[in-house]
């Protein structure tokens, strides 16, 4: 009975094999759709995946995702360490900047800037170095942020800081400690690259104590985009957002509700998620294609 299956089936080749091309093609698009999905989905919260100190992260009231973000006074982290089950707030800066590279290259970084005392939100850093390096001064710590061939630099001493022009059609090699970028007219020190997660859309990223990343970035009159509150023993995450809301005017979420509402965000305004169903229907049509 399976010999005369078979049979059938490949008796016309041409059939058989659109009919094979259809499957594998369907197979491609669904699982290609999946992973790029869940892909940018766990990606779109990597900032608060670095940060799993934080019980509670408060935040502008217009304030829904680390992707479109406005920054409060500095004063108002006081107010938050005031709030009773408050063990501890730390800042958190969010900025952009054009890095220009020791050959005249022009590089666009999101700016991160981690609290002075305790680095909380500085990833891990590679080859066993420690995170205090950032207290060294105009020090950072650059990521690759989920891109690629972002942080290269001269291979060559003589590309450095060229007077005749920048230098781009140079060999190179990925950034390492003690390589100097400038930002914003600043000059910033590397100390090492870190081990950060990806994130989505890709973008390189540099770390720095907040007061360095308050230097170095354009002067602004409110320079605070998050605070990292970690709640008491005994203390729930949840109640103390809510209690924290109602005494700030402030919003305030728990780590697990902030990845939440980073994903919804992106559901409802990224385009990729549209590109995603696009794929997903071309691949249901492929496969009803198939059944006529």
């Amino acid at each position: 009975m399976f010999r005369l299956g078979m049979r059938m089936l490949i008796a016309d080749r041409a059939r058989f094999l659109a009919l094979l091309f259809g499957i594998a093609f369907t197979a491609f698009l669904v699982s290609f759709a999946a992973s790029y999905f869940c892909g940018f989905m766990t990606r779109s919260f990597a900032l608060i995946a670095e940060n799993p100190a934080a019980d509670v992260w408060v935040m502008d009231p217009a304030v829904v995702t680390p992707e479109q973000t406005v920054n409060m006074p500095g004063a108002t982290l006081n107010r938050i360490r005031s709030v009773d089950g408050v063990s501890y707030a730390t800042p958190l800066m969010l900025g952009s900047s054009a890095v220009r590279f020791s050959n005249g290259r022009i590089q666009v970084f999101q700016i991160i800037g981690v609290d002075d005392a305790t680095l909380a939100g500085a990833p891990s850093l590679e080859d066993g170095l420690s995170q205090t390096v950032l207290h060294r001064p105009d020090a950072a710590v650059a990521a690759a942020g989920g891109t690629e061939d972002k942080l290269e630099t001269p291979a060559r001493p003589a590309d450095l800081w060229p007077i005749d022009g920048p230098h781009l059609d140079i060999p190179t090699r990925q950034i390492t400690a003690g390589d100097e970028v400038v930002v914003n007219g600043h000059r910033v020190k590397i100390e090492g690259v870190a081990s950060a997660l990806p994130r989505f859309p890709p973008r390189p990223l540099l770390y720095m104590t907040f007061a360095n990343a308050s230097r170095v970035l354009p002067p602004e009159r409110r320079i605070l985009t998050f605070a990292l509150v970690k709640a008491k023993p005994a203390t729930d995450a949840h109640e103390l957002a809510l209690r924290i809301q109602a005494s700030t005017g402030l919003r305030a979420r728990t780590a697990q509700d902030f990845r939440s509402d980073t994903v919804w965000w992106f559901l409802l305004n990224s385009e990729d998620v549209g590109d995603v169903a696009s794929m997903l229907v071309l691949a249901m049509a492929s496969a009803l294609g198939l059944r006529v």
